[in-house]
């Protein structure tokens, strides 16, 4: 049976900052790309001049990220033009994703639970151009509109006793990334989501593939699930929305890859409700130096996937699905 995991406990000690290892780089690549082919022209280059003075012009696209981590993929969007909202569970990991703002466009980091998200009182588009609102719904809105003008406090953190909280805008994109597999209710979150985007938004999830490959890092990291491509459509097309792509992605490379962290991976006692976790690998000091020079170099072998997606052997499914 499967762990609560304390993500707060596990975000508290990861120390790799933009370090990505295989497994995230080649997601997040397939992300991007994904985005640039569905919502054309909000690129770095296209606003290259106006993001180096910290604005993200391309406002016509907003994108909400729900179950954000450490913000890697975020603070990605947010460089190259999208307008970013990005919510997570842990308070430590949205702490982090925070301090790693320095300059350039800023994603809204904000504390919720991302199956609670609910869409706004007063339907809007995806410009974030909000109408008028009540004192007792602001305190659970959460604008990046108005976060620009903020400090990076907690002001736009949903209260943690919120039955719901409420996002401002509707979005052009909608990013579920290795989350539903943690909840219970999977086909509700999504169905939730779903009423955050706007007429023709896209939502793009990724969820660990077949029971197959489980394996007692699952059952440490609070998974209740891995799932079959005729699952996922099942989920998505249950919340109305029409399936446009669906692939499953990390073979050859990424697969043994994450067969030999498995491998390695020894149990250690305070990241679950039960006192388990699983530590892998994590090389500091001189090591973490040499780690991230070799990430960017190996990261971009394990590109090499992209060559075999949607092969049954692959550790993760992708699903786009359109409103």
């Amino acid at each position: 049976m499967a762990q609560t995991f304390n993500f707060d406990r596990l975000y508290s000690q990861q120390d790799t900052g933009d370090v990505l290892g295989p497994i995230q780089f080649l997601r997040r690549w397939l992300v991007l790309r994904i985005l640039r082919s569905y919502l054309p022209g909000a690129n770095a280059r296209v606003n290259a001049r106006d993001n180096a003075r910290g604005h993200a012009s391309n406002g016509r696209y907003s994108v909400l990220e729900a179950g954000c981590g450490l913000g890697n993929l975020s603070l990605a969007l947010a460089k190259q033009g999208y307008r970013v909202d990005a919510c997570d569970l842990s308070a430590a990991a949205i702490r982090k994703a925070r301090s790693r703002v320095t300059r350039g466009p800023r994603p809204n980091f904000f504390v919720a639970d991302a199956a609670r998200l609910c869409p706004p009182a007063t339907q809007v588009t995806g410009t974030c151009e909000a109408g008028p609102e009540s004192d007792s719904l602001r305190e659970h809105v959460l604008p990046w509109c108005q976060n620009q003008r903020r400090s990076a406090g907690h002001l736009n953190d949903c209260p943690g006793s919120a039955a719901r909280c409420s996002v401002r805008c509707r979005y052009d994109a909608v990013l579920c990334l290795e989350v539903l597999e943690h909840v219970s209710d999977d086909a509700g979150m999504v169905r939730n989501l779903a009423k955050c985007l706007r007429p023709g938004g896209i939502l793009v999830c990724s969820v660990p593939h077949s029971m197959e490959l489980w394996s007692v890092s699952d059952d440490v990291m609070g998974h209740l699930r891995r799932y079959t491509r005729q699952e996922v459509r099942g989920v998505l097309e249950g919340a109305g929305l029409s399936v446009k792509r669906l692939f499953t992605w990390g073979y050859p490379l990424v697969k043994t890859y994450a067969d030999w962290r498995r491998t390695t991976a020894r149990p250690v006692r305070g990241y679950s409700e039960s006192g388990q976790g699983v530590e892998m690998y994590t090389p500091r000091g001189v090591l973490m130096t040499l780690y991230q020079h070799l990430a960017f170099v190996l990261n971009r072998v394990f590109l090499l996937d992209v060559l075999f997606l949607n092969r049954g052997e692959g550790i993760g499914i992708i699903g786009v699905a359109c409103k």
